[in-house]
């Protein structure tokens, strides 16, 4: 499957994050919502475990799962890696410095069990790990590139299967959208002003279907908007007007209701 995607890099300010984004535009499909959201949301379970495996794998661990809904995982080895945040509304990881960590270190008993916490009551100095803070930027940097090589190809899929959900999530609505604009003038924007007349709406659709991203979302919100625009407002009193049809095509380079 096609796809616009900006994966990305830095170490500024001693943050990396390893992202796949997506453009997603809602589209109309032959299947009911309820069953694509269904089979959308297995898919993305299983992209985002994939994801968590492949981390757990490298040597990361569940540290907690956050009150806004990501999860962060911490390096087996020490505060030195880092400490990895799981966006799961976005599917994207964020790598950050940890600076300090405390846990019960595994010395006589393993690590984190209550015997190892007992221990820092006698060696307090044990259970703190001071490696986060004066790790060198270059070392961080390589470890944050080598943890996106590892990644990079998971978490596009884990975006994909998310973009793919919003999609579904989105199918039933379009049309209620496309014929709200087109019989009471609502925008298909939230906030924006009614609009008055067919010339209007016809603008309105048409602008629509001009802005979509070159994706295969886009591409799906194109055909929709031509699906309803053949099907409602061709057969209405105030259709698309041949000059309309030229300008769109003309701008988009695509078939609007020009058959291919």
């Amino acid at each position: 499957m096609g796809v616009l995607r900006w994966c990305r890099f830095s170490a500024h300010r001693s943050v990396a994050v390893v992202t796949g984004w997506m453009l997603v535009s809602a589209a109309w499909a032959s299947e009911p919502a309820d069953v694509e959201i269904t089979v959308w949301g297995r898919e993305v379970e299983a992209a985002r475990a994939a994801v968590l495996d492949q981390l757990v794998d490298e040597g990361w661990e569940l540290s907690r799962e956050r009150a806004d809904g990501r999860t962060v995982l911490r390096h087996v080895d020490g505060p030195h890696h880092g400490r990895v945040i799981v966006d799961d509304d976005q599917a994207f990881l964020v790598v950050r410095r940890e600076l300090i960590r405390i846990e019960g270190r595994e010395v006589l008993f393993d690590r984190n069990s209550a015997g190892a916490w007992a221990t820092c009551v006698i060696w307090p100095f044990l259970c703190v790990r001071l490696g986060g803070a004066v790790v060198a930027p270059q070392k961080l940097a390589s470890d944050w590139r080598e943890l996106a090589d590892q990644t990079d190809a998971l978490v596009s899929t884990w975006s994909d299967r998310v973009a793919d959900r919003a999609l579904a999530t989105n199918l039933e609505a379009l049309p209620d959208r496309l014929e709200a604009l087109w019989v009471d003038g609502v925008p298909l924007e939230p906030g924006g002003v009614v609009v008055a007349t067919p010339e209007e709406r016809r603008a309105a659709i048409g602008a629509f279907w001009l802005s979509r991203t070159d994706t295969v979302w886009g591409d799906a919100v194109r055909d929709a908007c031509t699906r309803f625009v053949r099907a409602v407002v061709q057969t209405s009193e105030t259709p698309f007007t041949g000059a309309e049809v030229v300008a769109l095509e003309a701008a988009s380079g695509k078939a609007f209701l020009t058959r291919p």
